[in-house]
């Protein structure tokens, strides 16, 4: 690549830059016309007018989204993906404005600010979620939630995931989050989110988009009060549209993420279904049948799988069968010692280290009863909308007014609700000891 001037009299050319195998994506003169700043695939450089000069490049990597030269043309402003940053021609850089995912502008100006321009106090800022020690209130409903220990993750719309532990004053991850960062769903792949699964401080979920086939990606995000994220890949696949999905069934505890894959678009029929596990961020196959196994539940390094029969396999973290169950498992869900399994009409608790029957409490026989979780000997449920509280010890049953979802850990229960505008989503917390049963 060579950048040539051409003066407009004579029509003369000057090469002032000779940079071969580098594609120019950008120029711009500084205020006084001395200097010369362009983007190459390398970064951004000034080199002077006369071309004497060797280039300086003052960017190691290239702008995403434009540039611009101060008014005194002693600094580049300059956008990428993450905000609007400065450059001075000593090379320091610094941020200038932040951005949320997804709000990368595509161009950068500079101007001289006027003399007479006058203070206008900004407009006050609608955040997206507020809270108080027992419930978060949101601006928009509360779409998905997953509980871990003391704190919940919750999904709102696409690019904004939160989570939130009662008691403290701020949730992380969005926090103070305006309304405008809630963006209508478009064709991307964070904006159908499903399976949500907190385990500690990860968060795991499935994005997919519908294209010539239906693709699916694995997501994986760490919260951290300092920054914001929507998630990396952790795999990707693709399915036909009358196949199941090429990833599904993300559970999560602890420190256990597990997900079920089958084989894509790359084979001539679609494979059975196998368990894998997420170390940190990679993918490690725990199982290989010839059969689908699906997992359901996970907690203190065992899996509930379930087969195509509807019998069940609890299994350790390598694939090692610990114990099996013949029955035609609808649901299960795994608290501590407790197996508990949803079967037709009835709901049935196991121990989970000898596999007696320990309790079993009858329950309607309908496609509209979910077994959702469980926790210190407490099952909830949902039945026609209806969120459900149940005692294995006793069968007491107890509904919880208004919930639309909801999920139990051992330190209480965290129900999704629907509030009053403008707080439409809500999550409130109940202590385990305030439990209405």
């Amino acid at each position: 690549m060579t950048i040539e001037l051409v003066r407009p009299s004579s029509g003369a050319h000057k090469v002032v830059v000779n940079d071969c195998g580098c594609a120019l994506t950008g120029g711009a003169w500084s205020p006084d016309s001395r200097r010369l700043a362009y983007v190459n695939g390398e970064g951004i450089y000034v080199v002077e007018r006369s071309g004497r000069r060797w280039r300086q490049r003052l960017l190691a990597a290239p702008p995403g989204q434009g540039f611009a030269w101060s008014p005194r043309g002693k600094a580049i402003g300059f956008a990428t993906d993450s905000g609007v940053e400065i450059v001075s021609l000593a090379g320091g850089v610094r941020t200038l404005v932040p951005f949320r995912p997804h709000e990368a502008l595509w161009g950068v100006g500079w101007s001289w600010a006027a003399t007479d321009l006058a203070y206008q106090k900004p407009e006050e800022v609608l955040f997206l979620v507020q809270v108080s020690p027992r419930e978060l209130e949101a601006r928009v409903p509360i779409q998905q939630l997953s509980a871990d220990g003391d704190r919940v993750a919750y999904f709102l719309c696409p690019h904004i995931f939160g989570t939130w532990r009662p008691g403290e004053g701020q949730p992380l991850f969005p926090g103070r989050t305006t309304l405008l960062a809630c963006r209508p769903p478009e064709n991307e792949f964070v904006n159908y989110v499903s399976d949500l699964a907190l385990a500690g401080d990860r968060l795991a979920y499935l994005t997919s988009v519908a294209a010539n086939s239906v693709w699916t990606r694995l997501m994986l995000t760490t919260f951290n009060p300092c920054c914001e994220s929507e998630g990396g890949t952790i795999v990707e696949n693709g399915a036909h549209y009358d196949w199941r999905p090429a990833l599904d069934n993300v559970v999560g505890a602890g420190t256990t993420i597990v997900y079920g894959s089958r084989a894509g678009l790359d084979t001539s029929t679609q494979g059975p279904e196998t368990i894998w596990r997420l170390d940190d961020y990679k993918p490690v196959q725990i199982t290989s049948d010839a059969e689908d196994l699906q997992p359901l539940a996970v907690g203190e390094g065992r899996i509930v799988a379930r087969r195509p029969d509807g019998s069940l396999e609890l299994i350790d973290l390598e694939g090692g069968v610990l114990r099996t169950l013949d029955v035609h498992a609808l649901g299960a869900v795994l608290a501590g010692g407790d197996l508990v399994v949803h079967v037709a009409g009835e709901l049935r608790d196991y121990s989970a280290s000898t596999g007696e029957l320990r309790y079993v409490w009858p329950l309607p026989d309908v496609p509209s009863l979910t077994l959702d979780d469980a926790a210190r000997g407490v099952v909830v449920y949902t039945l026609d909308g209806v969120v459900h509280l149940l005692r294995l010890s006793s069968g007491a049953d107890v509904t919880v007014p208004g919930a639309t979802a909801a999920e139990l850990t051992d330190a209480g229960l965290f129900c999704a609700y629907r509030g009053e505008d403008p707080w439409p989503g809500r999550i409130r917390f109940v202590p385990f000891d305030e439990l209405p049963l």
